[in-house]
């Protein structure tokens, strides 16, 4: 009797489930940008939302919750009920890259969560401050191998894709710059035009507007191709530099458990969103890609973080490293204060990445190991910057922040509603 009243509640929850999922969406979804506002993440998401909230006729409400590298925010999505109401608009850093970074990631990116489907593809420049003495590729690897213990990067947290972007361009440089990670690109960005880091590994959509009105100086596209936005910019390998590859992605993900229906509606409203020639011609502007079709779904989604012949980077298939994370990558990671605020890593770690388990494994080739060590200002509490001074770049204030990236000469990269819905 017991055995069949189990079944009965097992096939009631069941159907129920599957009415709900007919009839999603009922209210306004949200989506999470694991990054402050301004950011790359935060672009794409204003751009794709309000078109697929036309798709499936519901509001789509973008909130920012930014910290650890896009973890935060991720990590809310993955412990979420997976009702179809909450998403997370994440990357290879919030869902390749971390898994490595940290000795205990707050999420499992395979486990935890439901691949929808990739929404944009990117690619990343080398950008510096005004004033940097540099203007060519050779010019500058020449002036950070001769300066590198006073220099330092940004990047929108420790294990986002534009660090990564910067730890493979150190690697191939063979130097170890000081890393500064911030809560998001957006105020890496802004110290970046102020003058108080001296580089970034930008995404090209947030990047290119700085560039334009000459706040920063373009260096490299870290691709391997020119974008059509800045056709005059050769990529680090027509200027000497092979092996720098650091092109990404942003995809959609639901709590694992979402039902399976939801989440083929959302992919096909996604796709139909994206189809939008108006969408295209916009991202076309910001130097964005939108993928092919057979590359919007979940099956492929689900591919890049456990397929090493789609990992970024490796360009030849002999080249490709096999998976697998290598036991002393834990151990190379500095230590982090309760703020989630890491120093620079030892330069060991970009080594070990080679080798790592989650996503885009590939970016690092085999070639010789440089076998530097950190520079004095890499451990816990004698980073040049000092973890006083990293804390305050990370908790500066947000409204002054977004007050900055409205000016006009940023081309309004910052959204005025950001952090609000996103309108159909």
């Amino acid at each position: 009797m017991a055995k069949v009243t189990a079944l009965t509640s097992a096939i009631v929850l069941t159907l129920t489930a599957a009415a709900a999922a007919q009839d999603w969406p009922t209210r306004p979804l949200t989506l999470v940008v694991p990054f402050t506002a301004g950011g790359p993440v935060d672009v794409a998401a204003r751009l794709v939302a309000p078109r697929v909230s036309e798709s499936l006729g519901q509001q789509i409400v973008v909130e920012n919750m930014g910290g650890a590298g896009g973890m935060t925010g991720s990590n809310r999505v993955a412990k979420a009920a997976p009702d179809g109401y909450l998403l997370v608009l994440g990357n290879g850093g919030t869902h390749a890259y971390n898994q490595s970074l940290y000795k205990k990631p707050l999420y499992n990116s395979e486990s935890d969560f439901a691949p929808v489907g990739v929404v944009v593809e990117n690619t990343k420049v080398l950008i510096v401050r005004n004033d940097f003495p540099a203007n060519t590729l050779p010019e500058f690897v020449a002036y950070v191998k001769a300066n590198q213990a006073k220099l330092q990067y940004g990047s929108a947290g420790a294990g986002s894709a534009t660090h990564i972007a910067c730890l493979l361009l150190n690697y191939r440089m063979g130097t170890n710059v000081t890393h500064v990670p911030y809560r998001g690109a957006g105020p890496a960005l802004q110290d970046l035009i102020a003058g108080r880091i001296d580089f970034m590994c930008e995404v090209i959509s947030t990047g290119l507007p700085p560039v334009q009105s000459k706040l920063v100086k373009p260096i490299a596209l870290l691709s391997t191709r020119r974008a059509s936005v800045l056709p005059q910019l050769p990529t680090a390998l027509e200027q000497g530099l092979p092996d720098v590859d650091a092109d990404g992605w942003n995809a959609f993900f639901f709590p694992k458990g979402t039902p399976e229906p939801i989440i083929r509606r959302l992919n096909a409203a996604t796709d139909k969103a994206l189809g939008n020639p108006a969408l295209s011609v916009r991202m076309e502007e910001l130097g964005l890609t939108v993928p092919p079709a057979e590359r919007r779904t979940p099956e492929h989604l689900a591919e890049l973080g456990t397929d090493g012949d789609r990992q970024m980077g490796a360009t030849d298939q002999s080249e490709r490293i096999q998976r697998g994370l290598s036991s002393s990558l834990s151990d190379a990671v500095s230590q982090q204060d309760e703020r989630a605020v890491v120093v620079t890593p030892p330069f060991d770690l970009v080594e070990s990445l080679r080798c790592r388990k989650a996503g885009f494994g590939g970016l690092f080739h085999d070639h010789q190991r440089a076998g530097r060590q950190p520079s004095t200002g890499s451990r816990r509490g004698e980073s040049l910057f000092g973890k006083a001074a990293a804390v305050r770049r990370i908790e500066e204030s947000h409204g002054e922040r977004l007050d900055r990236m409205r000016r006009p000469e940023l081309g309004g990269i910052a959204s005025k509603d950001a952090g609000g819905a996103a309108q159909p």
